[in-house]
């Protein structure tokens, strides 16, 4: 009240005063131990959840694992966030997925995407020889190599090395498959994204990123991708049949917070 400092916060110092009738109250060498003082002033003693959308809110909240937390969960909005979180030993973290309002309109033609760091794509010299009819679509979020260049001559192959943000949303909207088949790390999000965007997700059970989000009977062990190059056939050009898989697909993310509900130890209706 008066226009009177309640919360002075000093980021190059990474410190927080808290002021009461314009005197010090107390002082925090780190914003997380503000928010735990916070939490223990209003005896907020039930399991508490964090979420996490950037780099500097996983600094702020000083998530460095030293063998306990004042975290009952932290849920992490970016794939790397996490990774980075249970590297540092963090073990109470989980991705956060959001359940869209509304799902796209899924019209099974024949355009898929790959989204890759790498030039190391499992099976793709067979799967875009033996599906002639379809048009592999491999965005790239750096320069490419000989080889995806070289792949991208080919009638059915489309290479875009460096997308941009515009065109990767534009493919977004045209392709309706999504193959999780590039090694190494994921990017933007891909396997979320497409989950929103309601592309169809297969792949390989060994380059697959995100198993709670795909139905596991379209991941294919590797070394079958005559079993890929089946269902891809089978599925083109017949939205009715992919419109079913698609629901079992959407159902994915609630048995996601089903479990997470369950980690937390909270009953589903209690949510």
């Amino acid at each position: 009240t008066g226009n009177q400092e309640v919360i002075v916060e000093q980021p190059q110092n990474d410190t927080v005063t808290l002021f009461e009738n314009g005197n010090v109250k107390a002082f925090f060498s780190s914003y997380a131990e503000f928010i735990q003082y916070f939490f223990v002033e209003t005896r907020m003693e039930e399991e508490r959840v964090l979420v996490v959308q950037d780099q500097e809110g996983l600094r702020l909240a000083d998530l460095q694992w030293n063998g306990k937390s004042m975290w009952e969960c932290v849920l992490f909005s970016d794939s790397d966030l996490l990774d980075r979180y249970v590297g540092m030993g963090g073990k109470n973290g989980h991705r956060l997925y959001t359940v869209p309002e509304k799902y796209p309109v899924n019209g099974a033609k024949g355009d898929v995407l790959i989204l890759t760091a790498s030039d190391q794509l499992e099976g793709i010299e067979y799967l875009k020889q033996e599906l002639p009819e379809v048009t592999f679509h491999i965005a790239a979020n750096t320069q490419v190599s000989d080889k995806l260049s070289n792949l991208g001559k080919q009638q059915n192959v489309k290479v875009y090395p460096q997308i941009s943000m515009k065109d990767l949303n534009d493919l977004w909207d045209q392709c309706d498959f999504y193959l999780d088949i590039n090694y190494y790390r994921e990017i933007h999000n891909a396997i979320d994204t497409a989950h929103k965007k309601n592309l169809l997700i297969l792949g390989f059970e060994n380059t697959a990123h995100c198993w709670e989000l795909i139905n596991e009977a379209l991941l294919f062990p590797q070394g079958e991708k005559e079993r890929l190059v089946s269902a891809i056939k089978e599925l083109v050009g017949h939205p009715e049949l992919v419109r079913e898989w698609l629901t079992k697909q959407q159902a994915k993310k609630r048995e996601f917070w089903e479990q997470l509900v369950r980690i937390m130890g909270r009953k589903l209706e209690n949510i």
